[in-house]
């Protein structure tokens, strides 16, 4: 967040499993992007071609513990990333 901004995270016991939600008041994810962020390569920044792996690599991981992730986001407001793994 180059202007600055807030960074949150919280965690919860959520249906039958654990949640952390990392949300922050930064520029946003334009609505025609949003769709693409856990595609392998994609990325919004040009220039470098080790960029675009993260979220694949989190959402694989994630998938492959049982859980899920759910991103939203507004352009100009801020993104809200919900990580939420069953109990063990």
């Amino acid at each position: 967040m180059p202007q600055g901004g807030r960074i949150a995270i919280a965690t919860r016991k959520e249906k039958k499993g654990v949640v952390c939600e990392v949300s922050d008041t930064g520029s946003g994810i334009p609505v025609e992007q949003l769709h693409h962020i856990f595609e392998v390569y994609y990325s919004t920044k040009r220039g470098n071609t080790l960029r675009g792996m993260g979220l694949a690599v989190c959402r694989e991981i994630i998938d492959d513990h049982g859980g899920s992730i759910d991103v939203e986001s507004e352009e100009g407001k801020g993104t809200r990333v919900k990580l939420w793994f069953p109990e063990a």
